[in-house]
C-alpha cells in the first residue's frame, strides 16, 4: 500500500514540477519581461557602479549584441559556418 502511496505522492510532485515550468521558464511572455526587467537592471547598476567610459561601453554591447544577433551567431556556431576573418565571429567561437 505504502508503494502506491508513495507512486501517487511522485506523481504529484512530476505534475508540480512541470506546472511550475510552464508557469515560468517555459513562458515566452515570463522569459521577455523577465529579459527586459535584468537589461533595465543591469545597464542602470553599470551606470551606478562603473565609470561613465564603462558604462557606455557597456550599453554601446548591450546594443550591438542584442538577443537577435546572438540567436544568428549561435545559429552559424551550430552549423559550422563562423566567419574566423570576422573579429565577432571569431571571438564567439
Amino acid at each position: 500500500m505504502s508503494n502506491f502511496i508513495g507512486s501517487i505522492m511522485r506523481f504529484g510532485e512530476n505534475m508540480n514540477r512541470h506546472l511550475s515550468a510552464f508557469y515560468t521558464t517555459r513562458n515566452p511572455d515570463f522569459v521577455a519581461s523577465n529579459f527586459l526587467r535584468d537589461m533595465l537592471y543591469t545597464n542602470s547598476m553599470a551606470w551606478i557602479k562603473e565609470s561613465p567610459n564603462y558604462a557606455l561601453h557597456f550599453n554601446y554591447n548591450y546594443g550591438k549584441y542584442n538577443p537577435v544577433k546572438l540567436n544568428r551567431l549561435l545559429s552559424k556556431y551550430r552549423e559550422g559556418k563562423l566567419n574566423m576573418s570576422d573579429k565577432t565571429e571569431r571571438l564567439f567561437y
